[in-house]
């Protein structure tokens, strides 16, 4: 079955990439729901949305090996806007790009202030 394409505003093309990464803030949610929504079932990866408070927090629909994870300011006193989400991607992108004998395919979108960044590691 084909998935839906994303709206036409939103730049998502993850083509055959063996993860996805998709990093925004909560004002951002929109955009998160309607590219969740494109993943196929077999898809890996994860999702770092960042709220200012924990009432933000909601329940996402991913594909099962796709894990959403949220980080509220709330819960960690004088982190700046964007900071956590920063560390979150770095912290992961390390991860998943250090000791490999080959280098993985991600494709990532990453949504702060301003323009979503695109990044392809194919």
């Amino acid at each position: 079955m084909p998935h839906p394409a994303p709206r036409p505003d939103i730049a998502w093309n993850p083509g055959g990439a063996e993860r996805i990464l998709i990093a925004a803030g909560a004002d951002q949610l929109d955009e998160v729901e309607d590219l969740l929504a494109t993943l196929p079932l077999c898809t890996r990866g994860q999702v770092f949305i960042e709220a200012e408070r924990d009432i933000e927090i909601t329940r996402l629909i991913a594909p099962g090996r796709v894990s959403v994870h949220w980080l509220s300011r709330e819960r960690r006193l004088g982190a700046a806007k964007g900071e956590m989400l920063d560390r979150a991607v770095e912290a992961w992108l390390g991860e998943m790009l250090a000791g490999t004998d080959k280098d993985p395919s991600i494709y990532a979108w990453i949504a702060r202030e301003g323009a979503a960044r695109l990044l392809e590691t194919r």
